[in-house]
């Protein structure tokens, strides 16, 4: 609470036209959002993308802050979306999603997790309206995330996770086999990257035997 009221005491007495402003706005934006995740209040949630959309607004080309902003927008509008079920949130945030990731250079730190979120997007929007091209987008993204993951790294067995559900998504809709046996193989992969005794390890778990 004390922290959200400094970062938006902050935003209010930095001048407009300071270059500063767009990430104090996106710093207001991901505290909103961590209490919205905490405690569940739609008006953090709400407030977290008019902070991001101010962001976006303020933020000349080229700024190195665009991206990440872009990013979390399309983050938030995901999370409207998943609460609500308001198609256009879902639009938003592919849509934002979209444009981060084309800001984002291909050595950059940040790519394969924009690229994942990107994937999540628009497997919810296949999800929705059943367009073949959105899931086969999802795939190729997801695809280019997992390529750009180092081994090791922590959300490495998610992004597998990620892409191994969608493959299974293509199987049940087209019947490659290729695509059922790949799905196979992540998910037993993700169980091999996952500790026994980690929590997630029963869903991983659940969806290798779905894929059987």
């Amino acid at each position: 609470e004390r922290a959200i009221e400094i970062f938006r005491k902050v935003v209010e007495l930095t001048p407009e036209g300071h270059p500063d402003k767009p990430g104090r706005f996106c710093i207001l934006g991901v505290a909103l959002r961590g209490r919205f995740k905490r405690f569940g209040e739609l008006g953090d949630l709400e407030r977290a993308i008019a902070a991001f959309q101010r962001g976006v607004e303020l933020t000349a080309k080229g700024h190195p802050a665009q991206s990440r902003i872009l990013a979390n927008l399309g983050i938030v509008f995901n999370e409207r979306f998943n609460r609500l079920g308001e198609l256009d949130d879902l639009e938003w945030a592919i849509a934002a999603k979209h444009r981060a990731v084309e800001l984002t250079s291909e050595d950059h730190a940040e790519l394969p997790q924009r690229l994942n979120s990107l994937g999540v997007a628009l497997n919810d929007r296949f999800g929705r309206l059943g367009d073949m091209d959105d899931l086969e987008r999802a795939i190729q993204t997801y695809v280019r995330a997992v390529t750009l993951t180092s081994d090791g790294h922590p959300e490495q067995s998610w992004r597998l996770a990620s892409l191994g559900v969608a493959l299974r998504d293509r199987f049940r809709h087209r019947g490659e086999l290729d695509d059922l046996e790949s799905a196979i193989t992540i998910f037993q992969r993700t169980i091999d990257l996952t500790p026994e005794a980690h929590p997630d390890i029963s869903w991983k778990t659940y969806q290798l035997g779905l894929s059987l």
